[in-house]
């Protein structure tokens, strides 16, 4: 078990098998929380803080894992892995989600005169 656990450490951060890790920050700021700081969000900042990570960490490690010769299946699994844990909105998931209604739009495009 420790063999596994020191193994999974040497890992790079790209690595297919390792985790993400996230910074988090203030809310509206720029300012990263200090290590061992709990903030604790609101479902928003929860959505926007994760929605931060995604476009700034996830994305970047799953460029990084292609470019370091590992397989884009794994590293496009580990990015899914991460989103289906932190960007699906589990309450709406368990109560089931409604579909948006569908609308017609009339669009009229007329020629140049």
């Amino acid at each position: 078990m420790s063999f596994v656990l020191s193994l999974m450490l040497a890992m790079p951060a790209h690595h297919p098998a390792s985790g993400i890790v996230c910074k988090q920050y203030y809310p509206g700021t720029n300012i990263a929380l200090p290590a061992g700081v709990v903030y604790n969000y609101t479902p928003e900042e929860r959505v926007r803080n994760n929605l931060r990570c995604y476009c700034e960490t996830v994305k970047s490690t799953e460029r990084d894992c292609i470019r370091a010769g590992f397989s884009k299946r794994e590293c496009v699994a580990k990015t899914h892995r991460w989103a289906s844990a932190n960007l699906v909105d589990k309450a709406s998931v368990a109560q089931g989600v409604t579909p948006i209604p569908r609308r017609n739009v009339i669009v009229n495009i007329q020629g140049g005169r």
